[in-house]
């Protein structure tokens, strides 16, 4: 919820220091992490040694989905296993899951933090026109000129468009 006086983009802004936008595989590998925590919370239940079985149907689906495939009594106590597991692989040291990636990172944009793709405006054109075909609500002047109105209704924000 946003502060009382506080209005507009400066307050979006002011409420968070970075922001990240990731396309899986870039920075983050989160498919060897899901892998990789869901192994270490089936072997926390199963034992060390249990034979697991091919998981890679649980790209894809709600965590309690995989864990009720899984055959688990609890689906929803198994899935925050397993979201505590995943919490921890990603906090590990970043050079066991991505060997190179600082080093890459850093030798290819140095410290900037927004790093537009080299195909961006072809990108960009193919985006601004399936939304405009679809009646989708794009671009940060137009999605974020409502932060300095906030309407109400019933006690809850609407966005008016």
């Amino acid at each position: 919820m946003q502060k009382k006086g506080i209005k507009g983009k400066d307050a979006f802004m002011k409420a968070y220091s970075h922001l990240v936008f990731d396309i899986d595989g870039t920075l983050i590998d989160t498919v060897k992490i899901h892998m990789i925590s869901l192994e270490r919370t089936l072997k926390k239940y199963w034992g060390a040694d249990a034979k697991l079985p091919d998981l890679r149907f649980s790209f894809g689906i709600p965590g309690t989905a995989t864990m009720e495939t899984l055959g688990f009594a609890d689906p929803a106590e198994a899935h925050r296993e397993w979201e505590k597991e995943y919490l921890a692989c990603a906090k590990e040291a970043p050079g066991q899951l991505f060997p190179g990636m600082k080093e890459r990172y850093i030798r290819s944009y140095g410290s900037r933090y927004e790093l537009p793709s080299p195909q961006n405006a072809g990108l960009m054109e193919l985006f601004l026109d399936t939304c405009g075909r679809s009646g989708i609500v794009c671009g940060n002047e137009r999605i974020f000129w409502f932060l300095s109105e906030f309407p109400e209704a019933d006690g809850q924000y609407r966005l008016p468009f």
